[in-house]
């Protein structure tokens, strides 16, 4: 069942009333059929599908992770099944999308056939559409009741346009089986999205950073009720600058939580502003979490991409997950990028005053009357070269006379250290 020129992503699915069964049943349920879902018979188009596919896999925890992350932009998505991988794509309001590549090394078995032998499958391909967010609940209620990993199993089976996809799950004791409708597309062209694509021969900015770093500071953004986020790039700075109802913060991501890249900006400039609503922004939190590598690039076009690689799978082939989530920037606030660039100005300023050995003689000389506020040493050391310096005590323990009944009234009077290192607790 299709759509005719369908306008979006939810145009290509068939509609919740044509998916009723006769007995009331909903298309949003898993429902188990001995035959096709579809009503139309696939020998019967006029270009049928002869491919079919089948894998097996235990590794039904990183799945279910991977699906989650999924339905935080949409409940649709399209699967693409390749010889080689399967892509999962969804998008959201055509300026956000995501590409998901689960290469065939995380699958103990992978079969991708032709009824006719004489085809070549280098280049063939299974396009189907599916609501994984009913994948996404089974899975996850099979995790949640896994003894350890390998104790289930997990089988993919579809046998092309009109069949269901059909997940199954086994175990020692019983085995679940179950049928998703899937959806034909009218055109396929449409999931390739190209405004909201990176033009990697036109690259702003390309840099790594530690993903749970990236996590930690998108939960403290979320607790803050941050509506609009502002993203500030230079070479060695990364600021994510928050507004909302309790007013501006900014968030500085640690220079030692990101790695040297290729940064490519408007000419007289070296630095970018990146703005994006939150609520929108926040939906890669998922997906980052789950990563062990992040990846952040924006072309010339105002596309904005953060790819992450998610290796939390006990298989030393398996290269790892790659998730790649495409959005674009909305319209700038002139007077927000305005604060921005006069608070980056001072904050410059201010650390040339702070290290005054870290700019030239004049501007050096202009700061000859202010100590540094930041060192290594205490400031006293900071005229002489640090050694370690005995101090004797003025008194010695044996020459004080220590009366047995005064001991511990005069204990706080003794001479415990002069001139020693003094310890400061950090939890003050």
């Amino acid at each position: 069942m299709s759509q005719n020129n369908p306008s979006d992503l939810r145009r290509l699915f068939i509609s919740d009333s044509e998916t009723e069964s006769d007995n009331g049943e909903s298309g949003h349920a898993p429902i188990v059929r001995d035959s096709p879902i579809h009503e139309d018979n696939p020998k019967e188009r006029d270009n049928p599908s002869e491919l079919s596919f089948t894998a097996s896999t235990t590794q039904i925890t990183h799945l279910a992770e991977v699906f989650q992350s999924l339905i935080t932009i949409n409940n649709l998505a399209i699967i693409s099944i390749k010889p080689t991988m399967i892509t999962i794509y969804s998008t959201y309001n055509h300026n956000f999308n995501v590409h998901v590549t689960i290469e065939r090394s995380l699958f103990s078995s992978y079969n991708f056939t032709s009824a006719n032998p004489e085809d070549k499958l280098d280049d063939a391909e299974i396009t189907l559409g599916v609501d994984i967010n009913l994948i996404t609940e089974c899975f996850v209620s099979v995790v949640n009741t896994l003894k350890y990993e390998k104790s289930v199993s997990c089988d993919f089976n579809y046998q092309g346009e009109g069949s269901p996809l059909i997940i199954e799950f086994e175990d020692n004791n019983m085995t679940e089986k179950l049928e998703f409708y899937t959806f034909h597309l009218d055109n396929a062209d449409l999931i390739s999205d190209t405004n909201v694509r990176i033009d990697y021969t036109s690259l702003c900015f390309d840099f790594r950073v530690m993903p749970d770093v990236l996590t930690n500071l998108l939960q403290d953004l979320n607790q803050i009720s941050t509506e609009r986020l502002f993203i500030y790039v230079a070479e060695k700075t990364l600021n994510f600058i928050s507004n909302g109802p309790i007013g501006t913060s900014k968030l500085i991501f640690p220079n030692d939580s990101t790695t040297p890249g290729d940064f490519k900006f408007t000419p007289g400039k070296n630095y970018d502003i990146l703005q994006f609503e939150f609520e929108n922004f926040f939906k890669v939190f998922k997906s980052v979490r789950m990563s062990s590598q992040c990846k952040i690039i924006k072309d010339s076009n105002g596309c904005f991409s953060i790819q992450l690689l998610c290796k939390n799978v006990p298989l030393a082939s398996y290269p790892g997950t790659l998730i790649t989530i495409n959005m674009l920037e909305v319209d700038h606030d002139e007077f927000m990028i305005g604060w921005i660039l006069n608070d980056s100005q001072e904050e410059k300023e201010l650390e040339n005053s702070l290290h005054p050995r870290q700019v030239g003689r004049e501007e050096k000389e202009s700061y000859s009357t202010l100590l540094p506020t930041t060192s290594t040493e205490p400031l006293i050391n900071s005229f002489r070269k640090p050694q370690y310096v005995e101090v004797p005590a003025t008194m010695e323990a044996s020459e004080r006379p220590q009366p047995t009944a005064s001991k511990k009234r005069k204990r706080t009077e003794e001479v415990r250290n002069v001139g020693g290192a003094v310890e400061v607790p950090l939890f003050l």
